[in-house]
């Protein structure tokens, strides 16, 4: 399975609205490489959250109820819900 395949999964009711021509299979191969090679460049950062206090207070206070707002619960939400979904907002 790609990881185009196992991203669109993540979708509830996640549908595939490319056409099924060689370029786009080129395009998700590629794509496909792209991120095995950005996996491994960052397989030995021990952790990426480890933001300053101020970071998290500000991030609550002022970006989440903008999410939540228009009914994302988290910045992953952008990427399954508006991104993959072709849902704007």
């Amino acid at each position: 399975m790609t990881l185009i395949e196992r991203l669109k999964r993540l979708v509830p009711g996640g549908r595939d609205h490319s056409a099924s021509t060689v370029a786009n299979v080129q395009a998700d191969a590629a794509y496909d490489a792209a991120m095995v090679q950005e996996l491994e460049a960052y397989a030995d950062v021990a952790n990426v959250h480890d933001f300053p206090q101020i970071f998290h207070y500000w991030s609550n206070k002022y970006v989440r109820p903008k999410f939540e707002h228009v009914g994302l619960s988290s910045p992953t939400d952008v990427f399954t819900k508006i991104l993959f979904a072709g849902v704007c907002i």
